[in-house]
């Protein structure tokens, strides 16, 4: 489908099972336009998926400040936002479901990728606080930990503007290589679906499941 400007100008994929909406989760303008758009055409959310999110490599110390923030402001505050915006109809229905994806990244950190790692980190700690805070709603919350998986993640993923002259550039880049090799090698998006569906199937599902593993 071509792109939309507008939650209102939702596509059919064309299946007559998935609809397609514009959304930036970096814009609470646009969170809160799409949310309400759902709201207004279904009624209620049952279930959150928090999927957004890319990479950017470099040392810490070649990282800026606003390459930090941009890494963390889809990743993270992304999450946020829309958690945010879709909780309070969650309770209110007394019912719902949270899943994150965050990354076995957010569990040990990952060399030249510290800021993609801190800030799954950062959702691995703010989903285990909100099943607790959530329980009383009947919300539940789980979080998705894929490993190396064969995605456009890879292709997509963004350096930090000083890493082209660094003094690390040499120790970076074997380790930027051995790990574009690993996900390109790695179990392709369908693993991480079927461990999503598992979740959604669950009556009781767990805190946390890593996919891609054999």
């Amino acid at each position: 489908p071509q792109p939309l400007s507008r939650p209102d100008e939702a596509q059919d994929s064309g299946s007559g099972f998935i609809r397609m909406i514009r959304l930036d989760v970096c814009s609470d303008e646009s969170v809160s336009r799409a949310v309400d758009y759902v709201i207004q055409k279904e009624g209620h959310i049952d279930i959150l998926i928090n999927n957004a999110g890319f990479g950017i490599a470099g040392s810490v110390e070649d990282t800026s400040v606003e390459e930090a923030y941009s890494q963390f402001n889809t990743n993270f505050f992304g999450m946020l936002r829309m958690c945010r915006k879709v909780l309070p109809y969650m309770r209110k229905q007394n019912r719902g479901l949270i899943i994150n994806i965050s990354s076995v990244a957010g569990i040990i950190s990952i060399p030249y990728q510290s800021m993609y790692s801190a800030s799954k980190y950062a959702i691995e700690a703010v989903s285990e606080a909100m099943r607790i805070e959530l329980k009383p709603f009947g919300v539940k919350v789980s979080m998705v930990e894929p490993g190396d998986t064969r995605t456009g993640f890879t292709s997509k993923r963004q350096f930090t503007k000083a890493s082209e002259n660094s003094d690390y550039k040499k120790y970076f880049t074997k380790s930027i290589d051995s790990m574009i090799k690993s996900e390109l090698s790695g179990p392709g998006p369908e693993k991480v679906v079927s461990e999503i569906l598992r979740i959604i199937s669950s009556k009781n599902p767990p805190i946390r499941i890593t996919a891609g593993f054999s």
